[in-house]
């Protein structure tokens, strides 16, 4: 059989070829595309092929790296971008109707309130004052004249009218004395 170029192993005799195979496969290791690698080796280059990469011992797809990555940056996907978190929550905000005003998440109306209020006016049935504006709206509206600086019912002025006229009141009536 040694004059065939055959050798023994284990008892069978085989092709150098063969011998060979038996002693790498005895090593632990694999034919990968006519190459003999580590198991470890044939996977990782298995991987690859598929177009997968390694990070931290897993393996991903190009998108799954990518993402890995945004991630590790502390980015956030919103509507397919990826954005810094407090750049997310302005978004959400915004889509929210809310502006934001002094470093408050607030609607565009509490927004003017808050405005108003620190150019010192106020609300009075729903339009913005000086307060003396919203003063003399509400006395108006209770039925109140002003004379002479003092708020008066038309009563009370009808008569302290009459009374500068030299009137007197009788028997609830107007009449000179």
């Amino acid at each position: 059989q040694l004059a065939k170029g055959l050798v023994e192993i284990d008892g069978k005799w085989v092709t150098k070829d063969e011998k060979f195979r038996h002693d790498q496969l005895a090593k632990g290791l694999v034919e990968y595309q006519g190459q003999w690698l580590t198991k470890d080796e044939a996977f990782r280059r298995t991987q690859l092929a598929k177009g997968l990469v390694e990070v931290k011992g897993e393996w991903l797809t190009k998108d799954e790296k990518f993402r890995h990555d945004q991630l590790a940056k502390g980015l956030v996907e919103y509507n397919g971008q990826w954005v810094k978190p407090d750049e997310k929550y302005r978004h959400e905000q915004q889509a929210k109707g809310l502006v934001e005003y002094k470093g408050q998440w607030v609607t565009p109306a509490e927004k003017l309130r808050q405005e108003q209020l620190a150019k010192g006016l106020v609300e009075y049935k729903g339009e913005w004052l000086t307060k003396e504006q919203a003063f003399r709206r509400a006395q108006t509206d209770k039925g109140l004249v002003e004379v002479n600086g003092e708020w008066l019912t038309k009563a009370e002025q009808f008569r302290r009218e009459q009374l500068a006229k030299g009137l007197v009141e009788y028997q609830g009536k107007w009449v000179k004395p």
